[in-house]
Formats: structure tokens, sequence, C-alpha cells
């Protein structure tokens, strides 16, 4: 079927666009950081659009108890808009989603944003050689660039479980956190072990009757060390920014670029790190069985690592339980696992993550000719893929924040996304100032950086792990993470230019 043009669904609309040089969509810390960069390059007439009601993206929409960040504070924040009254070493998320607010404020982001606009195509248009965005309330946008800041975790994964639907209680994911279900002296079952589980289960357990946690696998938790961050230090943050910059170098090589020996080789720093965890774990778990049923089976780094203080002595409570079998039904107020036992829930909680190489793959983009991205990427190799963060041969003036190869098991993504969108932001004003109105990375160069990144990315723990990690595909492809230090990462995007694009036909 014909795909209209943008002159006739102007037309048949009856609906005037507005027209940018930069369409952002998404306001979270991926779409702050693209429009920032923009403007810093000169490029004023930036447009944000965003689903929600705010600014603050993950930190926005979750709202669970405990929700914190992963990363010591001085490290999540911009490089540009340092933050000197972090409460705490590893931020709350209502602090964090503060900061957000605190920067659009500051930087004049509120003037450029429309919310509640969702993206429900982006074509781009060989004729006007411009993207036209519609919303789902039928608005029009006419942009010279694009970018896809929608970011890898909002599209929430549910595991498909018969005779969930008519579960006699409330059942939700964490991202979607019911705040209006009382769970005092609840029976509650919590699916899943991730990186939310491990914040909200503490402190869920502290009112529930009965919690019992299903593990698919075990993780490794290792100590997080928070600590309140006092008001004479918070103090000297503000007043000796210096201080403040010492402190988040330190963070920067200790919790950044020491730690990429756990993820690649198999020496010093991945045993170092396997017999921390093990021994988190020995310290709080006396009981033999329910250490046997925490130990990772796996090598430390091929899932996500995890840090927690209160973790392990929370599944030590009398009150906590932990199974395995995994769920085969829910019979009304009972969740059923493989094994028959029958767990009686007055509420269920998932923690089951994010679909990301899924929500990828689903972005209604479509590129010269009219092809859909999920149609590029499967003629390619059939898995996602980009040059140099997130640009894709066929897609002119497009680009995906945060996207393939920007993610990593300990690197702050705020760092990984300031490196890429100043990639993107550069080459693009350079090739407009030579009048070369649209561009896209050669096919040839798109090609050669995938191969090497494979190679090199196979080498490591989340290929080589023993574990299966939301980090594969449905091919068994990395395409997620970055195999490299950060340094390594902003010194090639920061050396990239022109020369691994062409001018758009």
């Amino acid at each position: 079927m014909k795909h209209m043009t943008f002159t006739e669904s102007l037309r048949r609309s009856n609906t005037s666009a507005r027209e940018v040089d930069l369409l952002v969509v998404g306001a979270g810390f991926a779409g702050m950081l693209a429009a920032l960069e923009a403007k810093r390059r000169g490029i004023s007439d930036v447009l944000i659009i965003e689903k929600g009601n705010d600014f603050g993206g993950c930190w926005r929409e979750n709202t669970y108890p405990g929700v914190a960040c992963d990363i010591p504070s001085h490290l999540y924040s911009f490089r540009l808009n340092p933050n000197s009254n972090w409460s705490r070493t590893y931020s709350p998320g209502a602090e964090i989603f503060a900061y957000a607010q605190r920067v659009a404020r500051e930087e004049g982001l509120y003037e450029s944003t429309l919310f509640g606009k969702t993206m429900t195509s982006a074509d781009w248009n060989e004729d006007t050689r411009r993207w036209e965005v519609r919303t789902a309330d039928g608005d029009l946008y006419i942009a010279r660039a694009l970018a896809s800041a929608t970011g890898p975790l909002h599209q929430v994964k549910l595991p498909d479980i018969p005779g969930l639907a008519h579960f006699a209680g409330p059942a939700f994911h964490s991202a979607e956190w019911r705040h209006d279900v009382d769970l005092s002296g609840k029976r509650i079952v919590v699916i899943g072990t991730g990186a939310s589980a491990i914040q909200f289960v503490p402190e869920i357990a502290k009112v529930a009757g009965k919690l019992t946690v299903i593990q698919r696998s075990a993780p490794y938790v290792v100590p997080r060390n928070d600590r309140t961050i006092p008001g004479w230090l918070r103090w000297a943050y503000q007043n000796l920014p210096g201080i403040r910059a010492l402190r988040r170098t330190a963070h920067y090589y200790l919790d950044v670029e020491l730690k990429k020996g756990i993820f690649a080789g198999t020496g010093y720093l991945r045993k170092a790190a396997t017999k921390e965890a093990l021994h988190n774990l020995d310290k709080a778990i006396k009981d033999p069985v329910l250490r046997s049923t925490l130990t990772p089976d796996y090598e430390i780094g091929c899932k996500r690592v995890l840090i927690s203080d209160d973790w392990y002595p929370t599944l030590a409570r009398a009150n906590v339980a932990v199974e395995t079998a995994g769920v085969a039904e829910v019979r009304g107020d009972r969740v059923t696992l493989r094994d028959g036992t029958e767990i009686p829930a007055d509420v269920i909680v998932f923690g089951t993550g994010f679909h990301v190489n899924d929500a990828l793959m689903a972005l209604p983009v479509r590129g010269r000719g009219g092809t859909a991205l999920r149609d590029a990427w499967t003629a390619i190799d059939g898995s996602v893929g980009a040059y140099f963060g997130g640009t894709v041969p066929g897609f002119p003036n497009f680009f995906l924040v945060h996207g393939p190869r920007t993610g990593s098991g300990w690197i702050s993504a705020l760092l990984m996304i300031e490196s890429s969108v100043e990639h993107f932001a550069r080459v693009l004003t350079e090739a407009w100032s030579k009048d070369i109105d649209a561009i896209e990375p050669r096919l040839d160069a798109y090609l050669d950086l995938t191969a090497e990144l494979d190679a090199r990315v196979d080498c490591m723990v989340w290929n080589q792990g023993g574990c299966t990690s939301w980090y594969l595909d449905a091919n068994g492809r990395n395409r997620l993470t970055w195999p490299g230090s950060h340094t390594d990462f902003n010194r090639r995007h920061r050396a990239a230019g022109l020369e691994g694009y062409c001018r758009a036909a």
C-alpha cells in the first residue's frame, strides 16, 4: 500500500504543522541531553515532545517504594549541570526527578517542550527532505532532524501466565506501582529478582503478612554502602566546586573505569568481585539451603550486578520465602508453581523488567523509500544496530538517543548519552554548515563498526558468562552494550567525524 505523503495527510487532516530544525521525542534524561547539546551547538529551533506530563522519564514513572539510583549520585548528573545537594551516596528517585525538573527550568526546556504528545509515526519525506511526525492527538511536525529519545526502559515486560486475568486481587508491574493498594498484612507474591525488585522487596517486606519471591535465577549482589551526605559536605560541594569535581573524578575511576576488568577477561578483578559478592551472601544468609538457592550459577557480570545492603537480610526474614520452580498458572487467589506448590496471594507484583530490543524494533519510524526501522535492521542482519551511538543507514538526520551500543553493565548511562549526543550534534551541524542538508551513515562504515564491536563483545562475560539476559536478542546477539571503557567510548565518538557519513540521496 502506498504510504500517504505529508502534503496529503496535512490536506486530509485540515491541520497546520509546526516546523522545527530538531524534533526530540522523549523528555527523559536522554531527550534533555540531546536538546541541550543541540542548543549549545547553535541549533536554537529545538522542540521536545513527551507522552507524559513532565521531564524525568523513568524517574517520573517509577515511584515504587525504595526507588533509587544504583550509580553514585555525583556521576548521575549532567556534566555541565552538576548538583551539589544530593542527600545520599545513591540518590532517591524523588531527588533525581526533582533534579530533572530543576535543570529543565534553568535551561529553559519547559518553554520548548510539549507534553501529552505520543508519537505514532515518523516518516522521511524524500521530496521535502524533512521528517514528518504525527502524534496520537493528530498533531503534525516537520523537522530537519529527528532524535528518538523514548528510552530503553519504558515498555514493561509481563510474563504470559495462564489465569492471571482472573486473579482475585490487584496485580501490577513495579513501573506502574499501585499506591492505592494497601499492602499491610497482605500475602504478596513478587515475580522477579532484578534491579527494581531488589529495591522494593525490602520495603514491602516490612509491612507484608507473608511475602514470597519467585526467583528465576539468582543475581550477584554486592554491598551498596549507601550513606547520608552530611550538610557540611553538601555546603563544601556548593561553595568549593573543586571538591565536588574531585568526588566525581574519584567515582569515575573507581566506580566506572576500574570495573571494566570484571566484564572483560577472567583476571583478578573478576575473581575479586565474585569473592566480594559471595562473601556478602555468606555473611547475611546462615541457612545453607537458602544460601544455595541464592548462589548464582553463572559468572559475575553476565547479568546486571546488583547493589544492596538489605536484600539478603530481607530474604532471611521469617515472613519472606524464596521459590525457584517458576509460575505455572494463577487460580483465583493462588499462584501455582511448576512443581505443584500453591501460594495463597492477595497481591502480585511483577519485577520482570522491560522489553529493550523489542521496543527499539517497534519504533514507528520509516526512512528512505518508506522502509520501517524494523525492516531495515531485518534486511541487514536481523538485529538492532547503530553507527556511533544511534544512526542507521537509510534514515537521514535521524538519531537513536541511548540506542544500540550505548549501554553497559557498570557505566552511568548519562556518561554514555553525553558522549553520543555530542557526536551526533557535532557531525550534523558540521554537515549543515557545509550546505549538506541531510546525512546518514555509510553502509560500509556501519557494517565495519558492527563487525568490530560484535567480535569484541563476543569475548566478554555478557556473551560468555553462562546466563540468559536481556542484553541478548532473539538471535543471541548483544547489540546493546559497548565492549569497552567509557574512556574508549568517549574517545571513539569524539574522533569520529563526517568521514563515516554520506549525503542522503
